[in-house]
């Protein structure tokens, strides 16, 4: 059995030439190619070489992007056999594609007054309350923040996939954005437009559900 290498995704076979000019490994079967590059220790620069040869894959066509672990050349083959459908289907739908995220920022977290009210036990139950104002409160903070993205992104994002972030440095939301990659300038407005953080464009993580397989 061959070296394992880092499994990036499928593409079409017919890109075949242009996504080994980049310096990658392919394994085909039929009409579709798994993409592999060398694994490179230390987890730092295998995270910055796999999402280089992962943009470099969805420039030279349609791509379709997986966490796929290590993977032997008979064991991608085996992948693409067995995801073949799903895979097809994301190639179609993910054609001249690219992902950009952008990133906006929530107010901070209003603190919440749990003291009971005048003759009200005080056995938990307005911390309750006040527990379930707050969560109500950030998610229409959330929600509003989707669909000021959404508007800005109308006639340009095919889709959006949104998600809340708590951390340390603050709340925001990241909107994963699926556009032609064509689209750059345009997203880019609207991110100016909303005060957004932007980042991209990228393979498009976001968007495909292709089983990914054990690695070998």
């Amino acid at each position: 059995m061959t070296a394992a290498l880092i499994l990036l995704g499928a593409a079409r076979a017919a890109d075949a030439a242009a996504i080994a000019a980049a310096g990658l490994t392919l394994a085909q079967s039929g009409p579709l190619a798994a993409v592999l590059d060398a694994a490179t220790e230390g987890q730092g620069a295998a995270g910055a070489r796999v999402a280089a040869t992962a943009r470099a894959a969805a420039a030279a066509g349609a791509f379709a992007p997986v966490h796929g672990g290590r993977f032997s050349i008979e064991a991608a083959r085996a992948w693409l056999d067995a995801e073949a459908e799903a895979l097809s289907e994301a190639l179609a739908r993910l054609a001249d594609q690219a992902e950009w995220v952008l990133t906006l920022s929530l107010p901070p977290r209003a603190a919440a007054d749990a003291t009971p009210a005048a003759g009200e036990p005080s056995d938990g139950r307005a911390w309750l309350r006040a527990r379930a104002a707050a969560h109500g409160a950030e998610a229409r903070d959330r929600r509003r923040a989707e669909a000021d993205a959404a508007a800005a992104l109308a006639g340009v994002a095919r889709e959006t996939r949104a998600r809340g972030f708590d951390t340390a440095a603050g709340r925001g939301v990241d909107v994963a954005v699926l556009a032609p990659r064509g689209a750059g300038q345009r997203v880019e407005a609207a991110a100016r437009g909303l005060g957004a953080g932007l980042t991209g464009p990228w393979p498009a993580f976001s968007f495909v559900a292709a089983a990914q397989g054990a690695a070998s």
